[in-house]
């Protein structure tokens, strides 16, 4: 059963990797452009800039970013890995990577309403 599963995911992640490739060589990404994709991202963070001006917002936003980037490259990896694809270990790495950022953007403390760093804007005498 977890032979079907793994094998299924693999078809899938297959499938999904041959869309990106093939938008990518048209010059776009899922129909946008880079520059229309940056575009849209800068909307989407004002959008949540609008809603929450505290930046605990931005850093909340930074984290779930990376963190789906993380779990990416994680199913990546062990995706490429069980088919013994030599890419799986840069897929780890970027991983890796990815997670020493999420860490270093956790430990930086933002403002008086940081739920996430474990030094809290008071403990250091900031404000």
């Amino acid at each position: 059963m977890v032979v079907i599963l793994l094998a299924m995911l693999l078809l899938k992640l297959q499938e999904s990797l041959k869309k990106l490739l093939e938008n990518y060589s048209e010059g776009n990404i899922e129909g946008y452009t880079p520059q229309q994709l940056e575009e849209l991202a800068d909307l989407k963070i004002e959008e949540i800039i609008s809603e929450c001006c505290d930046p605990i917002a931005h850093k909340v936003l930074a984290l779930r970013l990376l963190n789906h980037l993380i779990n990416w490259h994680e199913v990546m990896g062990l995706a490429l890995f069980e088919i013994h694809h030599p890419s799986s270990i840069a897929w780890s790495k970027g991983q890796a990577q990815l997670q020493i950022a999420a860490d270093t953007i956790s430990r930086v403390s933002v403002s008086p309403n940081d739920f996430i760093s474990p030094d809290s804007f008071e403990s250091k005498g900031e404000l």
